[in-house]
């Protein structure tokens, strides 16, 4: 994204980045500009209906957020980063995740409808248990992250 800086990243790295954030947007309808950074902020509301739940609960699961997000149209904002990189992936690495990365945009672009209610963790699972330890002004409290959300 214009304003953007990235330091240590290689130049096939970042030529990749830019290649799937295009290739994203195409898919998704919307300009997408940063896939995996997770830095994310949405109102809690968003997920009451647990739309996220069956998306991959690994380093992909940004992306699946984000074209979901795209699907029920929610509105999407990014803003410059500087971002910087001391120790990256393997190549090989990188080239493993892009494959799965265009696995799942194939499945998208085939049936957005079923990418969206379609399990895609490894391992299903009922719930996420958590505790919350404190919410803001109101105290200690026990609860479960599949409820809350």
């Amino acid at each position: 994204m214009a304003g953007s800086r990235l330091q240590g990243y290689s130049l096939l790295r970042t030529a990749a980045n830019i290649t799937f954030n295009l290739i994203f947007s195409a898919v998704a309808g919307q300009r997408l500009y940063d896939l995996g950074s997770g830095l994310n902020m949405y109102r809690t509301d968003v997920f009451s209906d647990g739309f996220h739940l069956k998306f991959a609960d690994d380093l992909t699961f940004n992306y699946y957020l984000l074209l979901g997000s795209c699907q029920r149209n929610l509105t999407q904002r990014f803003f410059p980063l500087a971002w910087r990189e001391d120790d990256q992936i393997s190549n090989a690495k990188l080239f493993r995740q892009g494959r799965r990365m265009l696995a799942m945009l194939y499945q998208r672009a085939l049936s957005p409808t079923a990418f969206l209610l379609g399990e895609h963790r490894a391992v299903a699972r009922a719930a996420y248990p958590s505790t919350v330890i404190e919410r803001w002004n109101k105290g200690p409290v026990q609860g479960n992250a599949s409820a809350a959300l």
